[in-house]
């Protein structure tokens, strides 16, 4: 778990922004599936994730993109919710990615529980006397993060691709 916007008593937050690293072994660095979710006005989850896709002739179709990992390898990973549309991208390296970006709508749209926390590189569950559950779905992250930023609009794809290319100049 890289970010969750909790849901307070909750295993599952708000907004759950997911590297599912246990599809690949330990001594994987070629491959990272970036698996965020939501919960939606009618309670129910809905996702998206970068993966190997079946129907490129789909006008949802994304490429498989994945970013090599490791101690050495910055990765620039943001996630993008339009409410006017519906869509939930997932952006890696400058490029969107995700094989189901077009799931939010209707009474799919997401919805932000309130009172909510922010939980960095973890949920409930990995932090000492907060545990909700016993589901062990989600460890601490064990990796670093650089940056975070949070802004309150859907930005604009040549923005993200602006921030992907400042990170690369090292700004």
């Amino acid at each position: 778990m890289l970010f969750q916007l909790t849901r307070p008593g909750i295993f599952n937050g708000s907004l759950n922004f997911v590297l599912n690293t246990q599809s690949f072994p330990a001594s994987n660095v070629t491959d990272l599936k970036v698996q965020p979710t939501f919960i939606t006005i009618g309670g129910g989850t809905q996702d998206n994730i970068n993966t190997l896709r079946d129907a490129p002739g789909s006008p949802n179709y994304m490429p498989y993109i994945t970013p090599p990992i490791g101690p050495d390898k910055w990765v620039h990973l943001a996630l993008n919710y339009n409410a006017s549309n519906g869509f939930f991208d997932i952006w890696i390296n400058g490029r969107r990615a995700g094989a189901f970006p077009s799931r939010g709508t209707g009474n799919n749209n997401f919805r932000a529980t309130e009172p909510s926390e922010v939980i960095i590189g973890g949920n409930y569950n990995v932090i000492p006397g907060k545990s909700v559950s016993a589901d062990a779905s989600f460890a601490a992250m064990t990796g670093v993060i650089d940056e975070l930023r949070i802004y309150n609009i859907a930005l604009p794809d040549a923005h993200i691709r602006a921030l992907y290319n400042l990170g690369i100049a090292g700004k």
